[in-house]
């Protein structure tokens, strides 16, 4: 199994367990200190600094 295939199987994992925000580090993420937020309610995705993770993830939860 490739990584998209693997990446693909994730994501439908989380998605069936109802796993609102999924987030991904990349090659690209980890050398510049950023992830990717992506709600899986509505596909929409974001890039946010390591530093602002737990800030950002509370006040989507609290929103």
């Amino acid at each position: 199994m490739g990584p998209d295939m693997a990446l693909k199987a994730q994501m439908a994992y989380a998605l069936n367990q109802g796993i609102r925000y999924v987030i991904f580090v990349g090659q690209t993420e980890a050398q510049d200190g950023t992830v990717q937020v992506k709600d899986t309610s509505t596909r929409k995705q974001e890039q946010v600094a390591v530093s602002m993770l737990a800030q950002t993830i509370r006040s989507k939860i609290q929103a």
